[in-house]
């Protein structure tokens, strides 16, 4: 009730907070014309089957007042080992009311992924809306003005990630993760545009290089496959 922003979280024994939180997304279901409640947890594969248990009342009792609770689990890989222990262990009502789907998040892949990722801060992001104002043009409004877009960059970008890759020996499928392609962005804005100590005119490819390297993508993926060599092998040119 707390994570949903309830007022009256803390106040009273476990079954009459039980029936308020019931109230609550009875009436969150009927405030829209579906009557659907979505109901995300992060960490998911931290759910042990008593808390499936109560979420399953949670879903029949709503069920009841026309109300279909919809739950979206957000898990790491162990989530997907649960579903197996649920399937073995004769608990299909929790599968068949949570688990019914399933999708594997991923990073970036393709030289497209980084264009379309680049192209919300230039084109995407304004604010407010209808000023015409995105995240680039605000912390490159010279440069916006002149036609830089950050989405330019998306070729040396992806030239850059691959030849780190190639530098340490990072082994796998090439992945970036939006960690750290949001983080390198980050950097790139606030370290080098208008409001930074040292503002740039505009983003250079060692700007680029510095910014991913500070996301500490390299140790990252080397963390992910500890068989990677951590000597780096030649130089980059920037």
């Amino acid at each position: 009730m707390s994570d949903m922003g309830h007022d009256f979280a803390f106040t009273g024994k476990t079954s009459v907070k039980r029936n308020r939180l019931i109230a609550f997304l009875h009436q969150q279901g009927n405030a829209n014309r579906y009557r659907i409640v979505l109901l995300f947890i992060d960490e998911a594969q931290c759910l042990e089957q008593l808390y499936y248990e109560w979420l399953i009342d949670y879903y029949n009792k709503l069920d009841k007042l026309n109300i279909t609770l919809v739950l979206i689990l957000v898990g790491q890989e162990q989530l997907n080992a649960q579903q197996l222990v649920f399937s073995h262990g004769q608990a299909d009502q929790i599968i068949q009311r949570f688990m019914i789907e399933e999708h594997k998040f991923i990073g970036i892949r393709t030289l497209e992924d980084i264009h379309v990722c680049l192209k919300c801060y230039d084109e995407l992001s304004e604010f407010p809306a209808g000023s015409g104002w995105s995240f680039t043009r605000y912390y490159f409004p010279e440069a916006f003005a002149a036609g830089e877009r950050l989405q330019n960059y998306s070729k040396e970008i992806f030239e850059i990630f691959t030849t780190l890759r190639q530098q340490y020996n990072l082994k796998g499928v090439f992945e970036i993760p939006m960690q750290h392609m949001t983080m390198a962005i980050k950097i790139v804005l606030l370290d080098y545009g208008k409001n930074s100590s040292k503002p740039q005119n505009w983003i250079s490819k060692k700007i680029w290089i510095d910014s991913i390297l500070k996301t500490n993508y390299i140790i990252s993926e080397q963390r992910k496959n500890p068989n990677t060599v951590k000597e780096k092998k030649g130089g980059i040119n920037q």
